[in-house]
């Protein structure tokens, strides 16, 4: 949460047209569609079925435009494996819900660049732009453990930390994706 992915996508979807750039789900279901999550175990599992199911809509539709229009890459703010971090049994419990396997969801994507959330000020800042995010700074660094756990088995997954600051993190992104088209 407030990590930079769709920040850094803004800025790079300039740089490199021949990528597709695809948007974050949960924040067009929850901020334009209204659909909001729930802490409601059972009502989580039903607005996770829902990220999952339109996220896997427009991984796959994105990825044929993408195709069709002659790009060389489709970049995802978020994939489907993140979901489990939203679920209070990780892994083993989005595995059970959604009828699918960690492992087959790694296998939808080339790469992963995990970004680290921010600093507390830096992400209590960003939160106010984004009426989808809801997390206190210890719920968003939790989310971000979470997803990074989720995502940490891919053959090639990449942390990119705050470490060397906001420019250092974009660059990483950068070199990255360049590596990959």
């Amino acid at each position: 949460p407030c990590s930079g992915k769709s920040s850094v996508m803004a800025m790079l979807k300039e740089e490199f047209p021949e990528i597709h750039f695809v948007p974050e789900v949960a924040s067009i279901i929850i901020s334009q569609v209204g659909i909001l999550p729930s802490r409601d175990p059972i009502k989580n599992r039903s607005f996770q079925r829902t990220i999952y199911r339109v996220g896997k809509i427009f991984r796959t539709t994105s990825t044929e435009f993408a195709i069709a229009q002659g790009k060389k890459a489709v970049v995802l703010d978020r994939g489907e494996a993140d979901g489990a971090a939203y679920f209070a049994g990780g892994v083993d419990e989005f595995e059970e819900v959604l009828c699918t396997k960690i492992e087959a969801e790694h296998k939808n994507v080339k790469m992963v660049l995990c970004l680290a959330v921010p600093p507390r000020e830096v992400y209590e800042r960003n939160k106010v732009n984004n009426p989808a995010r809801s997390e206190s700074y210890a719920e968003a660094m939790a989310l971000g453990e979470r997803t990074q756990k989720a995502w940490e088995d891919h053959p090639n997954f990449h942390l990119i930390d705050n470490e060397d600051g906001w420019d250092a993190k974009v660059d990483r992104v950068r070199q990255l994706i360049r590596s990959v088209i």
